[in-house]
């Protein structure tokens, strides 16, 4: 169980970067493993915040994580959702790569230069490489 101090520092961050209640809660869910911020551990805790600060939060922290946090003055940049997550998974394991974990962190790291999907953008630059490779896979196993 986390402090009390802890649960308003992780409202605070979900009013300054502006998420609607379904975002919040998929990011406790993906992040915290839980479905309210009272049922974080205090792991959970360390990977939702982890998350917010990828996301910009607290102000600036964009510069000190390498990750910026705005595309456009005033506009969030969204994150990755369930779906393309599902969608990541089910063309690498297309590809022959669910036995392997580790191939599809070194696409994406060589892909992205980071160790996971965390934005809906770079989702879609993953699964458009990933078509990409299949499509080739299937021509060359027909041609």
């Amino acid at each position: 169980m986390i402090s009390t101090g802890q649960i308003k520092l992780i409202h605070l961050a979900k009013t300054r970067l502006g998420l609607t209640g379904e975002e919040y809660r998929e990011i406790l869910a993906l992040y915290g493993d839980a479905a309210s911020s009272k049922d974080l551990t205090p792991e959970g805790f360390f990977r939702v915040m982890e998350h917010f600060r990828e996301l910009g939060f607290p102000e600036g922290g964009s510069r000190i994580f390498g990750v910026p946090a705005r595309t456009e003055t005033g506009k969030l940049i969204e994150m990755v959702t369930p779906a393309q997550r599902a969608l990541i998974a089910k063309l690498s394991g297309a590809l022959g790569w669910s036995d392997n974990p580790g191939r599809l962190e070194g696409f994406i790291h060589k892909r992205l230069g980071m160790d996971r999907v965390r934005t809906r953008a770079q989702a879609i630059k993953v699964i458009e490489a990933l078509k990409a490779i299949l499509r080739r896979e299937i021509e060359r196993d027909a041609g």
